[in-house]
């Protein structure tokens, strides 16, 4: 085993030499190498199975890689009885998983302190959810507009036109909106990011969300809902007027009052009035938001690499929709020009242009199915 690891770090010295001829690269790059091979499950296992909890890692990467049952791959691929797979996932708790989320941490740091991003950044918040088959007797389970699903919670980084996710979190039925926010913030708060905007959707509308955001000084652009006091600024206006109009705005509920900024535009497209408030922004934060492509892509990329599965079990959902958060991480990584080291083998980036999520997917495979390394 530490002959392998031996080799595999001779390999990106070499490789570094190559791209970076000087020596502090070279230590940087077996510093990340250590870094993303240090990738660890919080199965409750003993040492002597290690194996097993690199056998159950390797069959939930493959399975998101290949959008397939983790079962499938386990018998196929890894050479594991899904039942033992099965087991160990069981025997994980939702704080288990949610410590999965230092992983994407320690990619954002490697990226900021490769400098990759921006000093200041953009960041969304937003929720998004599963659809749930099946008995409905578990906290995890919400009914939503006829359904039962899944919901989960995700602060994500907006740059250069790709979205990383920064922490990811399941809602509960006992779930508070706001304190579910609250934990997001306080992530951002520890990683020292200096915030330009943070942007939500309609579903985070209130005025305890608003409060919370100004307590903690965070610029924020959030999307309005069509209320009395909405409609009354809007009748006044011409549609098709393509200005964006800035009005001083009051939000009231039972919860008290909260002054804010009421933005409107006209959708060409959609042909109706675009509303959001906002607080201490620019016009530019909330032309960025206007354009609705970065608060919702994340989950979107998140759910093409999703693991199929008929489980009803929601820790092990969450734990599976974080591994694809971990890839869509990886992802966001090589798109910022990030050489990214991966398990015991390495993926090299060739032209950060040309990565594609169905490429890095395919690499993954190729890394997982024994090869050392990867071009993209």
């Amino acid at each position: 085993m530490f002959a392998k690891i031996h080799k595999i770090t001779d390999a990106l010295v070499g490789l570094f030499r190559r791209i970076r001829p000087n020596k502090n690269a070279r230590r940087s790059a077996i510093k990340v190498y250590r870094r993303f091979s240090s990738l660890r499950l919080p199965l409750k296992t003993q040492k002597k199975h290690a194996k097993i909890e690199t056998q159950v890692l390797n069959a939930l990467l493959y399975a998101a890689a290949d959008n397939t049952s983790i079962n499938q791959v386990a018998r196929d691929v890894v050479d594991l009885d899904p039942d033992t797979l099965m087991y160990h996932l069981r025997k994980l708790t939702v704080d288990d998983v949610a410590k999965m989320n230092q992983h994407l941490e320690q990619i954002f740091l490697e990226l900021r302190r490769s400098k990759k991003l921006p000093r200041k950044l953009r960041l969304a918040i937003d929720s998004t959810d599963y659809k749930f088959y099946g008995k409905h007797r578990n906290a995890y389970v919400i009914h939503y507009k006829s359904d039962y699903v899944f919901r989960y919670i995700m602060v994500s980084v907006v740059a250069h036109k790709v979205m990383y996710p920064l922490m990811i979190l399941p809602v509960s039925q006992l779930s508070d909106t706001v304190e579910l926010v609250e934990r997001l913030i306080t992530v951002v708060k520890r990683l020292r990011i200096r915030v330009k905007a943070m942007y939500f959707d309609r579903g985070f509308y209130a005025v305890d969300i608003v409060r919370l955001l100004k307590k903690h000084k965070i610029l924020f652009v959030i999307g309005a809902e069509k209320s009395r006091g909405v409609k009354r600024i809007l009748s006044v206006l011409t549609e098709g007027d393509t200005e964006l109009h800035e009005f001083d705005y009051t939000m009231r509920s039972d919860r008290g009052m909260e002054d804010v900024v009421l933005y409107v535009r006209w959708n060409r497209k959609k042909e109706q009035w675009f509303t959001a408030i906002g607080w201490r922004v620019q016009t530019e934060d909330v032309r960025k938001y206007m354009h609705r492509w970065g608060i919702e892509t994340e989950f979107r990329m998140i759910k093409e690499v999703r693991i199929k599965t008929t489980t009803r079990n929601a820790v092990i959902r969450y734990m599976l929709v974080m591994i694809s958060a971990l890839i869509c991480a990886l992802y966001a990584a090589l798109r910022l020009g990030e050489v990214v080291m991966y398990i015991e083998a390495h993926i090299v980036l060739k032209n950060e242009e040309a990565v594609t999520l169905y490429r890095l997917r395919r690499a993954i495979k190729t890394v997982l199915d024994g090869d050392e390394n990867a071009v993209l």
